[in-house]
């Protein structure tokens, strides 16, 4: 039964991402075409290059291209691992943000003091 809902799933990610794509390109003001459109790796076949049945690493190309490609205006962005998909967002510890809280923009500023969480909300 795990190997359908793993099938159902990999067939609603690649149509959100099909989406996605077609919506960014709709705001560009360019119509998508197949060309265009990213290929979705299958599972089943390997990317790096190994035989399937062994577990699939980054080759150490791959690793300093993430590594460059990872830092964006100064901040680091990791990139999503295909374990993620499956995380599950209940933690004990309130998330930190090692940049820092975002500032409010001017918009903000005028209708609020000061940005607050929502754990913190007086009800």
């Amino acid at each position: 039964c795990r190997g359908l809902e793993d099938e159902d799933l990999k067939k609603k990610l690649q149509s959100l991402a099909i989406q996605a794509v077609e919506r960014a390109e709709a705001i560009k003001g360019q119509s998508p075409t197949k060309k265009n459109a990213p290929s979705l790796p299958s599972p089943s076949v390997s990317t790096t290059g190994q035989s399937k049945g062994k577990k699939a690493t980054l080759t150490s190309k791959e690793l300093e291209v993430l590594k460059k490609t990872s830092f964006i205006n100064g901040k680091k962005y990791l990139p999503w691992l295909d374990v993620d998909i499956y995380e599950k967002f209940g933690y004990l510890d309130v998330f930190s943000d090692s940049d820092g809280d975002l500032p409010l923009s001017v918009k903000q500023k005028e209708r609020f003091a000061k940005w607050v969480s929502g754990r913190f909300r007086v009800q």
